[in-house]
């Protein structure tokens, strides 16, 4: 369910200018996109609520001084990565929810988009949660490349950018990434 460029673009735009209706079509589509790439870096759900909405409230106080539309995706991802790790920072102590929580079930949404018998809502849940547990697994800057390519869209150079290292890094990085979660799931494909 990735959005293009020129919807996030124009809708950007248009709240940029004060338009309110555009800003909270806006906010609702990045909460989505937010909530995708969160909840791959989260270890648990618990977090992500709160980080989600201070998400949001920067990106909305802060659209004003986006100088380029079509750079609101990287942007707004920008913003709640540094959301996320400044969340981690502070709450070193992380509570823990070992609850099925509302979250897996809006995810398993997101991912199968059409209404499916009960087992294959049971095995896309289950299989939501092997990857997240696989994804977890990796090591944080394999972990954050992966989401931001597989799960945002970015493409390498935008990756680059927001992790402010070489285009050649985050290839690799993500190559090494694919690698370790093929043989992390593995014994669930056999």
């Amino acid at each position: 369910m990735k959005q293009t460029e020129d919807e996030f673009s124009q809708l950007a735009k248009l709240a940029k200018n004060g338009d309110k209706e555009s800003l909270k079509k806006l906010l609702l589509k990045t909460e989505k996109l937010i909530y995708i790439s969160l909840y791959y870096l989260a270890e648990n759900n618990c977090e992500l609520s709160d980080v989600i909405q201070e998400s949001l409230l920067k990106i909305s106080k802060n659209l004003k001084k986006l100088n380029d539309t079509k750079a609101y995706k990287s942007w707004a991802n920008k913003i709640a990565i540094r959301c996320f790790y400044d969340y981690k920072r502070k709450n070193k102590k992380s509570e823990n929810c070992s609850q099925i929580s509302q979250n897996d079930k809006i995810l398993t949404n997101i991912i199968c988009e059409k209404q499916k018998e009960p087992i294959e809502n049971c095995i896309n849940s289950e299989l939501v949660k092997v990857i997240k547990s696989s994804i977890s697994k990796l090591n944080e800057p394999y972990k954050l490349a992966i989401i931001m390519r597989e799960f945002e869209g970015l493409s390498y150079d935008e990756i680059a950018k927001l992790t402010k290292t070489n285009v050649g890094t985050v290839k690799s990085r993500i190559a090494r990434a694919r690698c370790q979660l093929k043989e992390y799931i593995k014994p669930y494909m056999e």
